[in-house]
């Protein structure tokens, strides 16, 4: 989330990243196509790959693509 009590998004992105680089990241934002959004692709895009942001609301296909990127299906063994 971008608004929270007492840290934003990119911030808590930012300590992420610091404590291990390699996390995958996926940001879901509701700011697509506004100001907030701009600034906010701009400061997040330093951090993670601008393809894992999907704007709200979310499509399904979208969001299953970027997971299968990080998340290989399950063997049927494994269900």
């Amino acid at each position: 989330d971008l608004n929270m009590p007492k840290k934003n998004g990119v911030d808590v992105i930012r300590e992420i990243k610091e404590i291990n680089s390699d996390v995958p990241i996926i940001l879901i934002t509701g700011y697509e196509a506004t100001d907030t959004y701009k600034k906010l692709a701009v400061d997040v895009q330093k951090l993670i790959k601008p393809e894992d942001i999907i704007a709200k609301p979310v499509e399904i296909p979208k969001l299953s693509e970027v997971l299968s990127r990080y998340f290989p299906p399950l063997k049927e063994d494994q269900l």
